[in-house]
């Protein structure tokens, strides 16, 4: 799961400029009978990280904030910031180099929402955010069953007892929040539970199904083994070699089978791998082939949805009315792939690709104009900044005792001239748009009366 971490990757990081972003996965495992166990893995990428020395050395810290609560009554659970840090040379800090952390949390069985914000300590402009939802339910004791999948950079056996943060069940398993494999990180190491395997099955051992699909949902590798069935509880690793595989989204998939009864359980994990060098000799038609060297094809329907989000603002009535009727990843990402070709036809000037613009913009929009209750893409100023670039000039106006803060921006060649005016209203740092000469935006000759506080 991540905020369009492959897409970066894949697309050359079209968000180079001032960019931060945090890495985050998630797994969920058995504790109890009455609550189940939640790990968080997160990634700073130490490059982006602000060195600064320490005691005779550079250290770069990053810190994380948790936020879980229930979903349905809001009832905060978690509200806890941690720090990492790491002594650093600033000559040999990898691009692919990450800080990485464990979070654990021991949860009654219920929904939360989990909003996570970090941060460079040395840093404070330097901000990222997400959110999702994760459900903490129970186990079936009544037959075996298998935990999520958690994949990571490396796995060890444990031959004597150490003190690693990442140990776990005679294992060190070093997560891999990034969830990227390739030519940098060429062996796919993998982790995960089985629990509750009855002593009453018929059969001695239960078969173990390890198979790894491709974007079209092809099956690329498959391997077997047999568990014995005399005890209920099984820690599971793998690993498989990933180098012969082409750049794509993979599907990895983890089967517990009794050949027997023929039932079984199975947990499957998303990921992604990156081998510039190894040709896709698979057959495709050459449409589905040309949307699959954009980052659309790669998304699923959440990230697609959310993509098209901040790309409304410059879409026709008649594109979001076709949005609206798509149903299918499949038609979405052909949506998606076709609309931005269009738009870099219209809007591309001086050779600068105007999607890679428009989403430096976005970047931009989220580092100056967040506010603690929502994305700077999402504010009044972020949308016109995203839809219309830097303006020529910004007149701040702090806030007086008769008026609220508002700040005018002047574009001298848009229609000859206007003006935007954006004022602090709610006194929450988040300045709404008041005024216009824009043909299209908001327009109110008296404005000033709303920011009048008299």
């Amino acid at each position: 799961m991540k905020k369009f971490v492959l897409i970066l990757f894949i697309s050359f990081n079209i968000f180079a400029q001032s960019k931060f972003t945090i890495d985050v996965d998630y797994a969920r495992f058995r504790f109890d009978d009455s609550t189940g166990y939640l790990e968080i893995y997160y990634g700073f990428h130490q490059n982006e990280l602000k060195p600064i020395k320490a005691n005779g050395k550079l250290v770069v810290n990053g810190i994380i904030n948790v936020l879980l609560k229930e979903k349905d009554s809001g009832k905060i659970i978690v509200n806890k910031s941690w720090q990492i840090s790491n002594d650093v040379d600033s000559n040999s800090v990898a691009d692919n180099q990450e800080l990485n952390g464990i979070l654990s949390f021991q949860l009654s069985f219920n929904t939360y929402n989990c909003s996570i914000k970090a941060k460079d300590g040395n840093n404070i402009a330097a901000i990222d955010s997400l959110s999702f939802d994760v459900k903490i339910e129970p186990i079936e004791t009544q037959k075996f069953s298998i935990s999520d999948i958690q994949l990571a950079s490396t796995i060890t056996k444990l031959v004597s007892k150490t003190n690693s943060f990442f140990n776990k069940n005679n294992f060190e398993v070093i997560p891999n929040p990034l969830l990227v494999y390739g030519e940098k990180l060429p062996v796919l190491y993998f982790y995960s539970e089985f629990y509750n395997i009855p002593k009453d099955l018929k059969s001695n051992f239960l078969k173990v199904n390890y198979t790894l699909f491709n974007y079209s949902e092809k099956n690329i590798y498959n391997k077997s083994k047999f568990i014995s069935t005399a005890n209920p509880f099984i820690v599971d690793v793998g690993a498989i070699n990933i180098l012969k595989y082409p750049s794509g989204v993979y599907k990895l998939t983890v089967e517990l089978l009794d050949t027997v009864s023929n039932t079984s359980f199975f947990s499957d994990k998303k990921l992604y791998i990156y081998n510039p060098g190894v040709k896709d000799t698979t057959h495709l038609s050459s449409e589905y082939s040309k949307l699959l060297s954009t980052e659309f094809s790669y998304m699923e329907i959440d990230e697609l949805e959310r993509y098209f989000d901040f790309s409304r603002y410059i879409a026709t009535n008649s594109e979001l009315e076709e949005w609206g009727r798509l149903n299918l990843a499949s038609s979405k990402q052909q949506f998606l792939s076709k609309f931005w070709q269009d738009k870099n036809k219209l809007f591309t000037q001086d050779g600068k690709n105007f999607q890679s613009e428009y989403l430096n913009r976005i970047d931009m929009a989220n580092q100056r104009y967040s506010t603690f209750q929502k994305k700077g893409w999402k504010t009044d100023r972020g949308r016109v900044f995203i839809k219309y670039g830097e303006p020529g000039e910004i007149v701040r106006n702090p806030s007086q005792a008769d008026t609220k803060p508002y700040e005018t921006w002047n574009y001298y060649e848009l229609e000859g001239g206007v003006i935007f005016v954006f004022a602090e209203m709610q006194g929450f740092g988040d300045y709404t748009l008041v005024h216009s000469t824009k043909r299209g935006e908001l327009r109110d000759d008296n404005w000033q009366r709303k920011i009048n506080t008299e």
